[in-house]
């Protein structure tokens, strides 16, 4: 398997707009993007153990775990889009094909890590 370059994670929900978050582990960065506010967009520099962290719970949100989850739209209303960059390809998961335990982890990492509520 490919190492992963970087990874953008990808909310959207009717009527309430867009949320990207891009990790590069190259470069170790972290960049928020919001469609509502763009005041709100800004970079973070990553550690090498917080993209360490991110890569392995990327993994574990992208590996099928042999059970599928039903997503409750009422629990969470939002799309998601996660891509990941391999240099020569780019794999992309929907809300549908993601491990829901892993992808939680990964959505409070990233709140830990940008401060702010990964949620639109």
């Amino acid at each position: 398997m490919d190492k992963i370059l970087s990874v953008e994670c990808e909310l959207t929900a009717y009527r309430k707009g867009l949320l990207t978050v891009r990790i590069n582990f190259e470069s170790g960065t972290l960049i928020w993007q919001e469609s509502r506010q763009w005041c709100n967009d800004f970079v973070r520099t990553l550690s090498d153990e917080q993209v360490d962290e991110i890569r392995r719970l990327v993994q574990a949100a992208v590996s099928p775990s042999g059970k599928t989850a039903r997503i409750d739209p009422a629990i969470q209303p939002e799309k998601i889009l996660l891509t990941l960059d391999r240099g020569e390809s780019k794999e992309s998961y929907t809300s549908d094909q993601l491990d829901q335990a892993g992808w939680q982890q990964l959505r409070r990492a990233i709140e830990k890590i940008s401060r702010i509520p990964f949620r639109l």
